[in-house]
């Protein structure tokens, strides 16, 4: 069970604000004394920041919001952000140094707009127009709060996929642009140039036309990093030098993919460490191989699978998703007398989704963040603020195979599925305690 209470390596206790705006970081440690006080059950609540420890926000990206979700209008003045902001980043943040936790971090990290987004999203899930049921209904809260989030399935396109690589000399570059297919158009952030692999491994390159200034460089290179990276012809055409006498006409196929891994599901497991059994407890059934590979992976926490899906086309997709909704009984569940049921069969429901992936983007922030939290309201439940959204999907997964993967509606689903009732229920917890 991964709810076990161990003891688990994080920087000592501090409450220290820098005073340089570069570097305005609150560094929190583990509070041993909150986790009790708090009752918490499930090993990630270790990090939860106490309330008095957040650092005070100005609400700024609420600011331009008419219409603010009931569930983050209920949270303190100036600690609003907690809802959209992984509390668990507080301790470790694997981008330490590119954002700071706190408001800014999830508008001044990734741009401009994504509260907007998000709120967005949460608005039309509490909607009358919004059926969890009718997967048009997903698909719209996808296009609501990611943007540019597609289906991993292949697509019609006249765009051309333009991917960034980073070559510092025609050497590395070759070695890179042998691995593209015949077609294949990289640009190279080292050099400024944008490549078409040939036949063989022959390239050619092209460079910015010279009367190109250098904010519209710019512009295409960010775009490259923010976007779904399709451009049009005719925008390669006006950038680069004769780039339009080598680009085909006519329509081709985007195949749209997903990479991803388990997040930090090593938060909710002793010593912050994956089980030895981890990688085999996750792995893709035998029903699921025909549409997800995984590839086995190492870091500092042990060994982990990461995954790539690319489905055939979208009846496919949503055949699956009518599948685990009738699976995890969602149509009943406001019939549910039991709220561990209720919350076993959500928790389940979007530790799934995740799982399947079916869109390049947003997954997690959609099912454990927005989604969990309307069908946790729609039985008459508390809103929980995950201590470790990114990483519960997987543990969950890890839990309900490690356990037998009994059926949902079973008391022995219930059971194996304790640690996600625990995660769940402090996530209650502590919203509750940063409401006014």
């Amino acid at each position: 069970m991964f709810d076990e209470v161990s003891a688990i390596s994080i920087s000592p206790a501090s409450q220290v604000t820098a005073t340089n705006e570069n570097i305005n970081r609150v560094t929190l440690g583990n509070d041993e004394a909150y986790f009790l006080a708090m009752n918490f059950k499930s090993l990630a609540s270790r990090l939860y920041p106490p309330f008095e420890a957040l650092p005070t926000g100005s609400d700024r990206y609420f600011d331009d919001i008419v219409d603010l979700p009931e569930s983050i209008k209920n949270i303190r003045v100036g600690y609003r952000y907690i809802y959209i902001v992984d509390p668990m980043l507080a301790y470790k943040d694997s981008y330490k140094p590119s954002r700071l936790f706190g408001e800014k971090m999830f508008d001044d990290w990734r741009g401009t707009k994504n509260t907007e987004s998000f709120c967005a999203g949460m608005n039309y899930a509490s909607s009358q127009r919004f059926d969890v049921g009718n997967f048009d209904c997903i698909k719209e809260i996808y296009r609501r709060v990611g943007y540019n989030a597609k289906l991993c399935v292949p697509a019609q396109t006249r765009d051309f996929l333009v991917v960034p690589v980073s070559a510092e000399s025609c050497g590395a570059k070759y070695s890179v642009m042998k691995r593209y297919k015949e077609g294949s158009i990289c640009f190279n952030m080292a050099d400024r140039t944008l490549n078409i692999k040939q036949p063989g491994d022959v390239f050619r390159g092209y460079q910015f036309k010279a009367g190109i200034g250098e904010i519209e460089k710019k512009e295409f290179i960010d775009s490259l990093k923010t976007t779904d990276r399709l451009v049009a012809p005719e925008k390669l055409a006006y950038l680069f030098e004769y780039i339009k006498y080598s680009l085909p006409d006519g329509e081709r196929n985007n195949y749209v993919s997903a990479s991803y891994g388990p997040g930090y599901a090593q938060m909710y497991f002793p010593k912050q460490e994956y089980p030895s059994g981890f990688p085999l407890g996750s792995r893709p059934t035998i029903e699921e191989m025909e549409f997800m590979h995984s590839f086995l992976g190492k870091n500092d926490a042990g060994y982990f699978r990461s995954y790539q899906t690319n489905y055939q086309n979208e009846a496919q997709i949503t055949k699956l998703y009518e599948a685990a909704f009738k699976k995890y009984l969602i149509a009943n569940l406001k019939n549910i007398a039991d709220p561990d049921e209720q919350i076993a069969l959500i928790s389940g429901f979007a530790s799934t989704m995740v799982h399947l992936h079916f869109f390049n983007d947003k997954n997690n922030r959609i099912w454990t963040q927005i989604l969990l939290n309307h069908l946790l309201r729609s039985c008459g439940l508390s809103d929980s603020i995950l201590a470790v959204p990114n990483g519960f999907a997987h543990a969950i997964r890890y839990c309900w195979i490690k356990g037998g993967a009994p059926a949902p509606g079973t008391p022995e689903y219930i059971e194996v599925m304790r640690p996600a009732i625990s995660a769940i229920r402090d996530g209650m917890a502590y919203y509750r305690s940063v409401c006014a």
